[in-house]
């Protein structure tokens, strides 16, 4: 029976030992997030047999995890799915640090359905450092496919994939930091040497949508006597408009620039500070401008998605 595959695989301790050794080789050659997550994938389906598999990553600033690897899983699924902790078996473990199996889903009111086949559900934290880096998810269409012994089997396997993951999203980090810094520094000299304000404003507007994907951008000055902020550029769809001026306070530019803190918003819809400009826009990110510890404009991007 494939379910037995692990015990049947590990006759002796060396046998184990050997294994643990290929996935900390495995997992100790290469930086490279997705190229690790699917070696480890990889690793577990030698061992333990799934119907289901993904990799979810801890976000501590969100609070939650998302897949970062699947196999089986519906692609709304991966992409839409956001778990906080002790939601559903993958945040009970995540809560509690220790591995959750279950070997009847259907009795199970924590289990978040993806697949109606699904029986068997087996999460285990993975830690690094003493922080939570994420947890290793798998499923089976068989009842009871995974046993104690395969719950500490992957329990041995996440503890030592888990210091890679996180060196691979520590060096991503590390990465994207120092290309933003790079871009940073082109940009300034760039901007220092044009002194035509249309061409400096049309190069700032190419420049970011280099960086940041938008459908609408629009630069206002603060105007301190009418406490509002005054319209400077805008360009919606890659035209030229012009856009009303808004009280400080109002909208999400207004709330930007009063609070004198990035305002991000991913569903317009739901936020009553948007001052509805376009019936397509979902989202909304709105930046001050400050010299010498002024607020003197907002940057502001929209997106339709």
């Amino acid at each position: 029976m494939p379910v037995r595959k692990a015990s049947i695989r590990f006759r002796e301790r060396s046998e184990l030992l050997d294994y643990l050794l290929e996935v900390s080789a495995a997992t100790s050659q290469t930086l490279d997030l997705d190229l690790l997550l699917a070696n480890v994938a990889e690793i577990v389906q030698k061992v333990l047999p799934y119907d289901l598999f993904a990799i979810l990553l801890y976000n501590d600033r969100r609070q939650d995890m998302r897949i970062r690897y699947a196999v089986g899983h519906r692609e709304e699924i991966v992409r839409g799915l956001s778990i906080t902790l002790g939601e559903g078996i993958t945040g009970a473990a995540a809560a509690r640090r220790e591995p959750v199996l279950v070997g009847d889903v259907r009795n199970e009111p924590r289990y978040l359905h993806t697949l109606d086949a699904v029986r068997t559900e087996l999460a285990v934290p993975m830690m690094a450092r003493g922080r939570l880096v994420g947890v290793i998810d798998l499923q089976s269409t068989r009842l009871n496919a995974y046993t104690e012994y395969d719950r500490a089997l992957l329990r041995l396997i996440a503890a030592r994939v888990s210091i890679a993951i996180d060196n691979a999203r520590l060096y991503r980090r590390v990465e994207r930091q120092n290309r933003t810094l790079k871009t940073l520094a082109n940009i300034s000299r760039e901007f220092s040497s044009i002194l035509d304000l249309n061409e400096l404003l049309g190069k700032i507007t190419s420049t970011i949508r280099d960086q940041i994907d938008y459908d609408a951008f629009s630069i206002l000055l603060v105007d301190q006597e009418a406490k509002a902020l005054r319209h400077l550029f805008s360009i919606r769809y890659d035209k030229r408009v012009n856009t009303d001026n808004v009280p400080l306070g109002k909208g999400i530019t207004g709330a930007a620039a009063e609070s004198r803190e990035v305002v991000r918003v991913h569903d317009t819809a739901k936020d009553p500070r948007y001052i509805a400009s376009h019936a397509d826009i979902r989202s909304e990110v709105a930046v001050p401008l400050i010299v010498q510890d002024r607020v003197v404009g907002v940057m502001d991007l929209e997106r339709c998605v």
